[in-house]
């Protein structure tokens, strides 16, 4: 399964969820300047008389603090963020390759031994999960997928994020027990998911998407794949996860004995996949399916 960002590094809710942030801080900094402004701006004065002063260096000084936070300060403080990024960067370029491999194996330890980087240790887990059920050494696979923390999702799962990771996670999960279990396991799977896709799944995109690839997974270990494209079909129009959804319908028409279908389906899956990394995961599923 290709990760949720075949286009894009970061997703468009990210995006929106880090000018979220920038704006909760520029608040923050707005009432500690404007109470130091207080206490320094022309005290003789009626309050009135100094309000536009008052206004004017609280916002000058909340876009100090703003800039030496976010540039100088977490920066320092949060030093696993920038070599994260970078290797997300050279997955996504250079596919997973035996060095990267390594790079992101190394990063996954290093990152658990701190309660500081987890949320680094817990997608890092992710990807690891993934790639190693795609190359079918699901003893690895089971490694990476249970360790995983789902705590935090339980506790958190009133938060958008939360909800799609418990649901990436499920989703995750299924594919594994089908791919190494076949239909029993992943039932078992499946069974332990369904509460979360039914709650959450339809408050969002991202989190449908996820219910539908998870359910979609699961009917094809079942002998259903005609129920699995309808339940995938859909999120054609998804496009943060485009090649996902056509190599999903590919398995589905292969399964009905459809191969030209599914050929077309594996060659559309190429062409959404901007990026290497994304090509690799479409080759993997091609070879697997001898389209």
């Amino acid at each position: 399964m290709e990760e949720n960002n075949d286009k894009k590094l970061f997703s468009e809710k990210d995006k929106k969820l880090r000018h979220t942030a920038v704006f909760v801080w520029w608040r923050v900094c707005f009432a500690v300047s404007f109470l130091i402004c207080f206490f320094l701006v022309d005290l003789r004065s009626p309050l009135l008389h100094r309000l536009p002063k008052l206004l004017i260096f609280s916002f000058l000084g909340s876009v100090l603090l703003i800039l030496l936070l976010f540039f100088i300060v977490f920066p320092l403080t949060n030093r696993t963020r920038k070599p994260y990024t970078a290797l997300l960067k050279k997955i996504r370029n250079e596919g997973m390759t035996a060095e990267c491999l390594q790079e992101t194996e190394a990063m996954y330890e290093k990152c658990r031994q701190s309660s500081l980087d987890n949320d680094y240790s817990q997608q890092l887990g992710y990807i690891l999960a993934n790639h190693y059920t795609m190359t079918g050494d699901y003893e690895k696979a089971h490694n990476y997928i249970d360790a995983l923390d789902m705590s935090i999702c339980r506790d958190y799962i009133n938060i958008p994020t939360y909800q799609a990771r418990a649901l990436k996670y499920h989703a995750l999960r299924i594919i594994l027990e089908a791919a190494d279990g076949g239909s029993t396991f992943a039932e078992t799977a499946y069974t332990q998911a369904k509460p979360y896709f039914e709650q959450y799944g339809g408050l969002s995109r991202e989190n449908g998407f996820w219910a539908a690839i998870g359910t979609a997974e699961y009917l094809l270990s079942c002998g259903k794949p005609e129920e699995a494209a309808k339940m995938i079909e859909p999120y054609l129009e998804y496009t943060e996860s485009k090649t996902d959804v056509f190599l999903t319908l590919a398995k589905a028409t292969k399964a009905t004995g459809d191969t030209e279908k599914a050929k077309e389906y594996i060659d559309a899956a190429y062409e959404a996949a901007e990026f290497t990394y994304a090509k690799n995961v479409v080759d993997m599923v091609k070879n697997r399916l001898k389209t």
